[in-house]
């Protein structure tokens, strides 16, 4: 191979790597019909073993975040969600994380004390729970108080990306 060519494919590589991240920036919509769409219940453990289900968090604001700990963008991400969870909580706000490691609690509970995540946290062995797209982590799903999903995150996001959303749905 030459080093032109050589060049060149490296070249539309990266072209298709920032084209990616540019993609995954963009928030995706709320459901492929674009209208909130009831959020399927499910139940996963949580760090201490016992099952937690989504629908213990009735009544709340969710944004319900699949990440993993070998995840460089989703690392970055938790500071912000860290910090919306501090300003939003006491408003009937809460963060359940789904941490989609495949070996569970072995790296994800070191992980959550070292980080100091302080919203519930569940495992998700790898896999997203029927009902969710998540063909890539980030990705979170907001689900308003009656248990809508009314917005979908794709990519890793900033306090900013999701404070509009958080407060529209806080306020009705």
């Amino acid at each position: 191979m030459t080093p032109q060519r050589l060049l060149s494919g490296a070249a539309a590589l990266a072209v298709a790597l920032g084209i990616f991240y540019l993609v995954a920036k963009i928030p995706g919509p709320t459901s492929s019909s674009d209208r909130p769409r009831p959020a399927r219940d499910f139940s996963l453990p949580d760090l201490q073993g016992k099952r937690e289900s989504l629908s213990s968090y009735k009544g709340k604001l969710i944004l319900l975040d699949f990440w993993a700990t070998w995840c460089d963008p989703c690392r970055e991400e938790i500071p912000e969600l860290k910090n919306l969870y501090a300003k939003y909580r006491d408003r009937g706000f809460v963060i359940v994380g789904v941490a989609l490691d495949f070996d569970g609690k072995a790296s994800v509970a070191p992980f959550v004390r070292e980080a100091a995540i302080g919203y519930p946290v569940l495992l998700g062995e790898g896999l997203a729970p029927p009902g969710y797209e998540v063909s890539g982590i980030p990705t979170a799903y907001l689900i308003d108080r009656r248990g809508l999903i009314v917005r979908r995150f794709v990519g890793p996001q900033t306090f900013e990306d999701f404070v509009p959303d958080i407060e529209k749905y806080l306020a009705r």
